[in-house]
């Protein structure tokens, strides 16, 4: 027996003796076992028996004791806090939310369901000191990875040890326990299990105390400390497990205490104990309390804000002061920067740096959607709140008129599908504009964290995507408008915007309206719009009135102006896009009874050589004649006189279609004159002046004409064409310059007038090319679309204003949305048709709608996952390109491998697998959190729920990520020859009972466990992605009968061997018909009752029937063997039809088939 008298011996010769001694200590120190403190028996309660026997006696408990003894020296004395952790455990063990077994008490995961306390449990039954390192090992977990976590315990254990060494060579220590601590072999897989257990109960506690940990959240995120400025890991995590725990063994015993670092919040937050806050110079708003009702908030002053929790484990004056740190902007909150030496087996020393914000928490599938909502608002480059108004003003017009209108033919409204991607946007935005309190905060900080760090997660390049999912765009949203008005509406909210006079600004737009479109109307124009365009005022004019107000003062009247064409003109009368502009040929000679498409289609150049030099138009007879004989004269001086048969043949032209064409006109023409006074009134009604154009002001290229002080003035001559205008005496010609088109406006020329009127015509004395000599005043496009309505703008007008632009505003958009301005229907195509097909892969438009359209897929998969939470650090992958979303946008089908992939990528925010490399999983273990297959815990005829997975809580008890796979060779119980008398194969008499009530499934390990490479593990000590061989199998009253292979149950293309199928009973057969008979196509039916009549079949070809009626686990067997063995395999539903089973077997199988009853 080592004595203390030796240690005054040399240090070589007691480090000798020290080993052996230690060596003789080990199996008392490491297995010792005490009794755990009251405040944690109902915690010891709540565990399974296998976890309280690791904790107890195995691997956890020998960690457990080797740390504690360990650290014990340099810990503080904590008491209280030790009693209320076991307090606040005991009762987070035994809430409802925690520890849930969902049913499957009988399958194959019964031994493994439910909370992980292996770490704390083992702590409790280790001594008071071995709690502390619990506390320890919580908060490495919660703000490290798994193998940094891992990597700074092997540094604590191996500097805490030379430590000790030291000491004891300097005589300065004597502690027993500590000198034979330092001799002990902790193994980094250990100390890898330690931390994994740890994980999984911060996961449970934080799902149980949601409410305080999103309180204490909300104060984390709105600081910048640092956990301490060591730079050596070891003095730096020695120094803040030290602080924390005095600190919160003073709030706990009533004392206040102020915050000096971070290592406090960090110990609450990993603790889950919820003192009393008064944060100064507070950013945080008060709000409601929350749902517990356990917390409230309350200002103190202008400058501090009170958080009560009223937590019962803390006495009343524990108040936790947090200072003036706050940093708003910051993403860092609580943060932590540690070197880890012993993390890789090769290179530089990396440096963890993590903080205990947002890109540490876990956060649920609905709260992820608001950093999606976040990251569109960056896209769109607005607030989140008018997103999300946006987005809930869009689905209202979408659904405007599915009660008024009924939808065309074959029309679905899909966008507006329960889980569809357009719909889950809504919900959210419904969320962040509904919610209050601290809820309101959550989603706003969500929202806020993607916009700063998660723009990439729809799309990598998403500057050239527009906002609105397109809307914003002039041609679509005017293509989608109800009508005109509506279009010029939003065009006058943007001239307003310039400050500009009336005369500076104008709108032109092309007339869509209903006017043109109904009745008789359709069969003469054939056409949506006109190929014209009309113009509006874009700023109200100011008309002085006859009115006088107190003052004495004229009143002032601003309104709106109209120029309307007088009637539509018919494609074949098609002049220009411009009704004031003849854009061609307008020659009305006798030859050309029509207007001529271009210059050299007019008779008047018969040789085909020249254009017509005729660009006015010629309304009197005198014109007329005046061009026949112009012509005449032009044709005998080129020798070609026009032949008296020639003549002839152009006045039979102008026969029969003539005159009905005539008819028609006539007809079209009154029509029309009723329309024009329709939308003349209309104009009115609107509080608008209309001025109409004619037909021949159009051709003349009338002139606008304006009276004093902007007035409109009337013509004096009635037989003269007019056009009133409150814009100086200008003309307007939409011209192309290049690639520029734009609207120019030409100041009146001197010209000889034919009769009094201030409009101007034109007549054969005038110089047809004084047009093109006279300087124009230039009127650019704005804004808006050209070819549907438009701004235009004079150039010379000095005004700050941005190159011409197709895009509209969000706020115009919405604005558009909310009053009911837009068609659902069209509207509902378009978001359907939006990005797809992108014109490359990497269009932001298509990459981001197939990332809506992945997320959809995500929440559909995890509506079957309950409670499940997803880590925000997947915001660094494009949803559209990870691996599941590629594989399931091919097939739109999540399948299990992909399943897996995406929970995978959620599960760990850094883990994106392809498919195909997870084909054999049928089920995965990562913290507190079972993944099982669907096929491993449902009957095989649950077609649609083998194809999903299921959440329990529990895990394996192994570190890291655990992928379970089966052998590729099942192995079944061989038949055995004493067994023979217990074999009957009796015939089947149609009943359905269950003979295999005693009949359980099982799962065990082979230990054949292979790392799973992943991108940055690299050199990593540590595996954080393995597959495990598992072993599923049946057990009959604790025999073993064999193993089995379920996902061979699942349908699989690519297997054409399958033997598997399932008998669908939507039939229509009587009763009678339904009922089994014993004489027919199947006769006989062998009964199965027990195993070994299962194992040892009939000879023949005689079909089989396994009766396990209503037990899932028993069919599951026997599906699975029955597959491995090669049989023809049938699963019955409880209501079976035998008509529809002997018709299925007569034409599939001659028999030896096998059903499962």
């Amino acid at each position: 027996m080592w004595s203390v008298g030796r240690a005054t011996a040399s240090a070589a010769s007691m480090s000798n003796e020290l080993t052996v001694a230690a060596a003789n200590f080990n199996l008392d120190f490491t297995l010792m076992k005490v009794e755990a403190p009251p405040e944690y028996q109902r915690l010891g309660a709540a565990l399974s028996t296998s976890r309280r026997e690791r904790a107890e006696v195995g691997s956890a408990h020998t960690t457990a004791r080797k740390l504690g003894a360990l650290f014990e020296q340099i810990l503080p004395a904590t008491p209280r806090l030790f009693q209320a952790y076991g307090q606040r455990a005991s009762d987070t063990a035994n809430s409802p939310t925690s520890n849930p077994l969902q049913g499957l008490s009988s399958g194959p995961f019964a031994d493994h369901l439910g909370i992980d306390g292996t770490n704390i449990w083992a702590a409790a039954t280790s001594g008071k000191r071995a709690i502390a390192v619990h506390l320890l090992a919580c908060m490495l977990a919660r703000i490290l990875q798994g193998p940094e976590a891992i990597s700074t315990w092997v540094e604590l254990v191996e500097r805490r040890k030379q430590q000790i060494k030291t000491e004891f060579e300097q005589n300065s220590i004597s502690d027993m326990p500590s000198i034979m601590a330092a001799q002990q072999d902790i193994s980094r897989e250990h100390l890898a299990l330690w931390d994994a257990s740890a994980r999984a109960w911060l996961q449970t506690c934080d799902n149980v105390h949601k409410n305080q940990q999103t309180q204490l959240r909300l104060i984390v995120n709105n600081v910048n400390y640092p956990i301490n400025n060591h730079k050596d890991t070891y003095q730096s995590v020695i120094e803040a497990w030290v602080d924390s725990m005095t600190s919160v063994e003073g709030l706990i015993s009533g004392v206040p205490q102020r915050v000096q670092n971070g290592a406090v919040l960090l110990a609450l937050s990993s603790w889950h104990l919820y003192p009393d806050m008064v944060v100064l110079g507070s950013s945080i708003q008060p709000g409601n309390s929350i749902h517990s009702g356990r917390s409230s908030r309350h200002e103190t002053s202008q400058d501090a804000l009170q958080i009560s929790q009223k937590d019962p484990l803390i006495e009343i004056g524990g108040i936790l002061t947090i200072g003036l740190h706050v940093n708003q902007d910051s993403d860092s909150g609580v943060f932590w920067s540690l070197p880890l030496a012993h993390m890789r087996y090769y290179g530089t020393t990396p440096v963890a740096s993590r903080a205990l914000a947002f890109d540490t928490s876990r956060v649920t599938v609905d709260q992820f959607y608001q950093v999606i909502l976040g990251c569109l608002s960056a896209h769109w480059r607005a607030q989140p709140q008018v997103v999300a108004e946006s987005i809930i003003t869009l689905h209202g017009a979408v659904h405007s008129d599915i009660k008024a209108e009924e939808p065309p033919f074959g029309h679905t409204y899909d966008c507006l599908e329960p889980n569809c991607w357009f719909m889950n946007l809504v919900e959210a935005a419904k969320q962040f504009t509904s919610y209050r309190g601290h809820e309101k905060q959550i989603l706003a900080k969500l929202a806020a964290f993607g916009a700063r760090r998660a723009q990439a997660l729809l799309c990598r390049f998403p500057k050239n995507s527009l906002p609105a999912f397109g809307l914003t765009d002039f041609p679509l949203l005017f293509s989608l408008l109800r009508n005109d008005e509506q279009r010029i509406k939003i065009l006058r909210q943007y001239a307003k915007r310039y400050g500009l006079k009336h005369n500076d600004i104008i709108i032109r737009y092309r007339p869509v309206t209903s006017f043109y479109n109904k009745g008789t109307l359709d069969s003469m124009f054939a056409k949506k719009s006109p190929d014209y365009f009309e113009y509006a005022s874009a700023i109200s004019y100011c008309r002085k009135s006859l009115k006088r107000d107190h003052t004495g003062s004229q009143c002032e009247n601003y309104k709106h102006r109209r120029w309307i064409a007088g009637y539509p003109l018919t494609r074949q009368e098609k002049y220009s896009p411009n009704p004031l502009e003849v854009g061609f040929c307008a020659c009305r000679c006798r030859f050309a009874r029509k207007p001529c498409e271009n210059d050299f289609d007019c008779p008047c150049c018969l040789d085909r050589n020249h254009p017509c030099s005729r660009k006015y138009p010629l309304s009197s007879d005198e014109d007329k004649t005046k061009a026949k004989i112009e012509l005449d004269k032009s044709v005998k001086d080129r020798g070609q006189l026009a032949t008296e048969k020639e003549v002839e043949y152009r006045k039979r032209a102008e026969t029969k279609q003539e005159e009905e064409e005539r008819k028609l006109d006539a007809e079209r023409k009154g029509i029309l004159a009723d329309l024009l006074d329709i939308r003349r009134a209309f104009f009115e009604s609107i509080g608008e002046i209309p001025f109409q154009v004619e037909k021949e002001d159009i051709q003349e290229k009338m002139s606008l004409q304006v009276g004093q002080e902007g007035g409109a003035k009337e013509s004096t001559e009635k037989s003269a064409p007019s056009y009133h205008s409150p814009f100086d005496p200008v003309r307007l010609q939409w011209r192309e310059f290049g690639s520029e088109s734009i609207l120019v406006a030409k100041p009146d020329a001197k010209i000889s007038k034919p009769n009094a009127s201030n409009s101007v015509g034109l007549n054969s004395d005038y110089d047809i090319d004084a047009w093109d000599k006279e300087k124009f005043t230039y009127f650019e496009f704005l804004l808006g679309d050209e070819n549907t309505a438009a701004l235009f703008i004079r150039r010379d007008v000095n005004v700050e204003r941005h190159a011409p632009s197709h895009q509209a505003t969000l706020s115009d958009v919405t604005q558009a949305l909310s009053e009911n301005s837009i068609l659902s229907v069209e509207l509902d195509k378009h978001l359907a048709q939006w990005g797809a097909p992108p014109p490359s892969p990497e269009h932001p438009d298509g990459a981001i709608k197939r990332s809506l359209k992945a997320m959809s897929a995500v929440k559909e998969l995890y509506s079957n996952l309950a409670e499940a939470t997803v880590a925000l650090e997947v915001i660094n992958y494009p949803l559209y390109d990870t691996q599941w979303a590629l594989t399931w946008s091919k097939s739109q089908d999540m399948d299990l491998s992909t399943a897996f992939s995406c929970i995978m990528l959620f599960e760990s925010g850094r883990f994106d697998i392809q498919p195909k490399r997870l084909a054999r999983v049928m089920a995965m273990a990562v913290g507190n959190s079972i993944y099982i297959g669907g096929v491993l815990v449902n009957d095989p005829t649950n077609i649609k729920a083998q194809k999903q997975i299921k959440r329990v809580v529990g895990n394996l008890g192994r570190a890291g990520m655990v992928l379970l796979i089966a052998p590729n060779e099942p192995k079944v119980k061989p038949l055995e020859y004493d067994r023979w008398n217990l074999v009957n194969h009796a015939d089947f008499d149609g009943e359905m009972h269950d003979s295999f009530q005693n009949t359980t499934l099982h799962l065990s390990f082979t230990e054949f466990q292979m790392p799973l490479d992943v991108i940055g593990a690299q050199g990593i000590r540590d595996t954080e992605v393995s597959m495990l061989e598992s072993v599923v199998s049946v057990h009959n009253r604790g025999e073993w009968i064999g193993d089995l292979n379920v996902l061979s149950l699942l349908p699989d293309e690519s297997d054409n061997g399958r033997v598997l199928s399932h008998i669908s009973y939507q039939c229509s057969h009587s009763p009678q018909e339904r009922a089994f008979r014993k004489s027919g196509v199947m006769s006989p039916i062998i009964s199965l009752d027990s195993w070994n009549e299962f194992l040892d079949r009939p000879i023949g070809n005689e079909t089989t029937i396994f009766r396990g009626h209503g037990n899932w686990v028993a069919r599951l067997a026997a599906a699975a063997i029955s597959v491995q063995m090669g049989l023809p395999t049938f699963t019955l539903s409880d209501d079976v039809c035998w008509k529809c089973c002997e018709d299925i077997l007569a034409k599939q199988w001659a028999g030896k088939s096998m059903l499962i009853g």
